[in-house]
């Protein structure tokens, strides 16, 4: 239960960090760097990815409590 506890603490922590690395490339992309362009699509799976894993991280550990509860 604390491990679950820890998990669900620091959720918002990491989605705030999910949309500050979005938010880094998004900006790099707009100066026109080449690179960026070329790895664009990688990048944005990648914290769509990320996404994807806080929630269902979350998700899991949210019905485990109820269960255990």
């Amino acid at each position: 239960m604390n491990k679950a506890r820890q998990i669900m603490a620091k959720e918002r922590k990491y989605l705030d960090l999910e949309l500050q690395y979005r938010s880094r490339h998004l900006t790099r992309l707009v100066k026109e760097n080449e690179q960026v362009k070329e790895t664009h699509e990688v990048h944005m799976e990648l914290m769509d990815l990320m996404k994807q894993i806080i929630v269902y991280s979350s998700n899991i550990v949210t019905t485990f409590t109820n269960i255990e509860m």
